[in-house]
Order: structure tokens, then sequence, then C-alpha cells
């Protein structure tokens, strides 16, 4: 049996659930005993700022539940038939009270000015923060890139925090290296 929390106060009739991380309970919604269904998929990568895959106008309202403060946006218009563009989304999150930013990239291709816009956003918007694009890589990729304009930055920290969201930042590593080397 998994370890977990005893329920019971009989000892024939105990009920034992399995032990969850944080991370795990953050992730779900309880319907009933019977039902669990997973919300919107959200991945802190430090205090204040998190990611996650595509989103609907409808989970913003789980978003504001969860005491998000901001919103990046970093899809592009017309991407796919369910992006036509952020009208919507932007609608909705300020209609919750939410600060909105649409700050869209094509995958892979980061400007300077992208990168430099990720960054203002991240200095400006009350927090948490929480960006998404359709799978979550374009967020973390530009705020790992913003994170390294700074002269403190922990590559090491930010590949292992991507990492642990499900996005392997390893082959950006030179690149970002080479950022927090101009930025010393």
């Amino acid at each position: 049996m998994l370890p977990g929390i005893n329920l019971g106060h009989n000892a024939t009739q105990q009920t034992k659930l399995p032990m969850a991380s944080p991370a795990q309970v953050a992730s779900w919604v309880f319907h009933s005993n019977d039902d669990m269904e997973a919300a919107v998929n959200i991945h802190e990568l430090e205090p204040g700022f998190a990611i996650s895959e595509a989103i609907t106008p409808e989970d913003l309202e789980e978003v504001a539940q969860r005491g998000y403060k901001s919103v990046i946006c970093n899809r592009r218009p017309g991407e796919a038939e369910d992006h036509p563009d952020d009208a919507r989304l932007s609608e909705k999150a300020k209609s919750l009270g939410l600060e909105w930013r649409c700050i869209p990239v094509t995958p892979g291709e980061y400007s300077d000015a992208d990168i430099a816009a990720f960054s203002r956003a991240l200095d400006e918007l009350p927090t948490p923060i929480l960006a998404f694009c359709r799978s979550g890589k374009r967020s973390v990729h530009l705020w790992a890139h913003a994170k390294c304009q700074g002269k403190r930055c922990d590559i090491p920290a930010l590949l292992n925090a991507a990492r642990e969201a499900g996005h392997d930042l390893e082959d950006r590593r030179s690149a970002l290296e080479a950022a927090q080397d101009t930025s010393s």
C-alpha cells in the first residue's frame, strides 16, 4: 500500500489516501469523491511567475480564482483555429480584474525587442503573473531570456525550473550564457 494519510478512526474501517505533492493537488479540481478533472495546467517557474499551455476565456476565471493578477499572451494572432486573436481573452481578463499584456512571438524566433518587452512586463505587471502560449514553450523561453539579462542570473537554476515545468532548455544554454555575458 502507498504511504498516505490515515483518515479512519476505527481499525476495521480505515481509509488511506495516497500522498500527493502540492503541485499535483494544485492541478486538480474535485467535483465529487469519484470524479477528478485536471484544471488549467500551471507550472510555477519562480515565486510570482508561472506558465501554462493555451487557455480559453473560460479558463481565465480559474486563473483569477487561483490568485493570478496578470496574464501575458505569447500566441500570435491566427496561429491556430482556437486563437484567431486575443480580443476575447483580453476582454475576459479585464472583466475579471486581470492585467493583460500580449507579446506575440513565433516559436524559436525571439528578437531583442521581444525579450525586452517580456522583461518590461515582468517588471511592470502585478504579481503573480501567468504567461501562456500553445504549449508553454515560448513563454518559458522568453522568461529565461529575460531573466538572463540580469547580472546575477543562475542559468542552471533557470534550466532546472524549465525542466521541472516540462520544457528542456538545454539547447538554448549557449544563447542564455551569451545574453548573460553581454549584460554583465
